[in-house]
C-alpha cells in the first residue's frame, strides 16, 4: 500500500508512486483513504468514524489532474485507461467480505478533491444535484485515487492482469453545517 501527506500536491508524488508500483510484484491493490460521508436524501444514514466506505467510482472535482507535466514514457503512456480502476468484481468480493462479518459500511461513489479542501455542505448540494438512478455520490476522498491511477499507469509494463480498488475508513461522520461568522475563529 502506498500512501502519502494529505497535504502534499498529488502531483508531485505521482512519478514516485509509479516507479514504486513498477517494482512490486502485486496483482491486486486497494487503496485505504480517509473518508467523509455525504448524509442527504439519497443517503439519509449517517456513518460513524470508523466504519468502511467501498467505492464504486469517482468524479475529479479538485480542479485539477495527476496527468499534468512530462511524461516519461518508458513508465507507461501519456493517456491510460482508468475505466477499469475500480474493479467490479474485486469490489463486489469486498463487500461480500465486509458483509460477512458483519461489518458495518457504505456502498457508493466519491467526489475527489484537492487535498486542501475542506469538507462542506457545498459537496452535499453537489451530491444531491449530480446524482441520479445509476450514480449516487456518498462520500469525499482527498487522496487513495492517485495510488490507483498509479496501478493502471503501469498496466501495460505488467506480467500481471491487475486489479484494484478502493475501501476506505469513515474519518468523520458527516460533513458539517458551517455558519457564517463576522470573525474567523
Amino acid at each position: 500500500m502506498l500512501s502519502y501527506q494529505s497535504h502534499v500536491p498529488f502531483q508531485s508524488i505521482l512519478l514516485l508512486m509509479r516507479v514504486c508500483i513498477l517494482g512490486a510484484e502485486s496483482k491486486n491493490f486497494i487503496a485505504c483513504p480517509h473518508i467523509w460521508t455525504l448524509q442527504w436524501d439519497r443517503n439519509p444514514e449517517a456513518y460513524n468514524a470508523g466504519d468502511l466506505f467501498i467505492a464504486k467510482d469517482h468524479a475529479n472535482i479538485s480542479a485539477s489532474s495527476p496527468g499534468i507535466g512530462p511524461n516519461i514514457d518508458e513508465y507507461g503512456p501519456r493517456f491510460y485507461d482508468i475505466s477499469s480502476m475500480y474493479e467490479k468484481k474485486f469490489t463486489e468480493i469486498l463487500q461480500e467480505t465486509v458483509t460477512a462479518q458483519g461489518v458495518r459500511h457504505c456502498v457508493g461513489d466519491l467526489f475527489w478533491v484537492n487535498n486542501t479542501a475542506i469538507p462542506n455542505v457545498a459537496h452535499v448540494n453537489l451530491a444531491a444535484g449530480v446524482s441520479n438512478d445509476r450514480v449516487c455520490f456518498k462520500g469525499i476522498v482527498k487522496n487513495g485515487v492517485s495510488e490507483l491511477m498509479a496501478v493502471h499507469h503501469r498496466n501495460p509494463q505488467s506480467p500481471y492482469k491487475l486489479t484494484s480498488s478502493m475501501i476506505g475508513i469513515v474519518s468523520d461522520s458527516v460533513v458539517r453545517k458551517q455558519k457564517k461568522t463576522d470573525t474567523y475563529k
